[in-house]
């Protein structure tokens, strides 16, 4: 999701929450600082790329009802990628 705009970002956690059944799991690649968007080339491509804080992303998964079982910075190099898993919770 680190090539959407952070309000997007948020947006998109709820839709894939929507998608999953209660005991879903979700495994994700957020992007690892709080640059709120920068654009890199690849393949002769221009890609756009933002990102919460590791912190504040994970507060939203949960927020849109999901329980982090586990997250690591999966890239340090590279602006320090962030692997979450993820399961979808009972509605409340």
């Amino acid at each position: 999701v680190f090539h959407l705009p952070p309000a997007d970002q948020t947006a998109m956690f709820a839709r894939l929450a929507g998608w999953l059944v209660p005991g879903g799991r979700l495994l994700i690649s957020l992007g690892g600082t709080a640059d709120p968007g920068f654009t890199s080339g690849m393949h002769g491509q221009t890609f756009f790329y933002a990102a919460h804080p590791p912190a504040a992303a994970l507060r939203l998964l949960a927020a849109a009802g999901f329980a982090v079982e586990h997250w690591e910075v999966d890239d340090p190099d590279s602006r320090g990628h962030v692997a979450v898993l993820a399961v979808r919770q009972p509605d409340r």
